[in-house]
């Protein structure tokens, strides 16, 4: 884990601003406000710096890591920051870059940071899958110049829901299994007329539903 130092404070009209505060040689506090896309007010306290990002990124990739998940505390309201720190490690040659205020834009960090740190590993495996899958049919199931393909190719998400295949990632597929016979027996099985409840078990390879 990289530990970048960025901070982002709410702004709310007339609460006092903690004394912890950074503060240059006149001990004017150095603070910037912004408009999240929330709406509310953030004081910047500090920006990522984008030569120690660098070299810390750099340091991880040297190590063989491909793959980087990054969540900040507001990053919900105010998503610059990540984006600025994917920027550089997209630059740095990351191949696969989860942003949490893409990811999962919610306030909390703890399960946002979780679920970012989930799609950057599972993703990679997902479009290797995707990849052999597309690689049976004719041109890949995929448009080219001058060549458009008519088919189009959408796969199911944790949701139940279907989603094309160019937005599909790995946190959005966690549950397709089990979501996918739920959707499967509710319309082979159930009623509507009757209305009769039933009890359905799907049971698969990586992941079991009940």
């Amino acid at each position: 884990m990289v530990e970048i130092d960025e901070r982002l404070v709410l702004s709310r009209e007339g609460e006092a601003l903690p004394e912890h505060r950074s503060k240059d040689g006149s001990g004017a506090l150095q603070l910037r406000e912004v408009t999240g896309i929330t709406g509310e007010r953030l004081l910047v306290e500090r920006a990522p710096d984008e030569a120690a990002v660098r070299s810390a990124l750099a340091a991880v990739h040297a190590a063989g890591i491909r793959a980087v998940a990054i969540a900040f505390m507001h990053s919900y309201a105010y998503p610059e920051h990540e984006r600025i720190v994917g920027r550089i490690a997209g630059e740095l040659g990351f191949t696969q870059v989860s942003l949490s205020s893409e990811v999962m834009p919610m306030v909390k960090i703890v399960p946002r940071g979780y679920t970012a740190c989930a799609d950057a590993y599972l993703t990679p495996h997902i479009v290797k899958y995707v990849d052999s899958f597309r690689s049976g049919f004719a041109q890949g199931l995929a448009s080219a110049p001058g060549r458009p393909c008519a088919t189009q190719l959408s796969f199911m998400q944790s949701d139940g829901g279907l989603t094309p295949v160019e937005f599909f990632s790995g946190h959005r597929a966690i549950l397709s299994g089990p979501a996918g016979g739920v959707v499967g027996y509710a319309l082979t099985t159930w009623d509507a007329q009757r209305k009769q409840p039933i009890v359905a078990f799907d049971m698969g390879g990586t992941s079991t539903g009940a």
